[in-house]
């Protein structure tokens, strides 16, 4: 993701960096490495706790708290 939001930069490289990269990433071994990248992203340790209550007590509304959580979805 970090290297397409850098390519963004540079509209007019987009077309030939992604037919240089489209046959990498359009193959099986592609998902596989995605699949590896995901699995070390998870860090061992106990669950975060909820961060709902404390965003409450800041004074943030619960459709404000709706949004940054459907965000960091997003990112995740």
């Amino acid at each position: 993701a970090f290297g397409i939001r850098v390519m963004s930069q540079f509209p007019h490289f987009i077309p030939n960096a992604w037919a240089a990269l489209k046959p990498n990433i359009s193959t099986r071994y592609a998902e596989d490495g995605a699949d590896l990248v995901r699995l070390n992203s998870i860090v061992p340790g106990p669950v975060m706790p909820n961060p709902t209550p404390k965003l409450i007590k800041l004074g943030w509304k619960e459709e404000e708290i709706t949004k940054l959580k459907v965000a960091l979805d997003l990112l995740n």
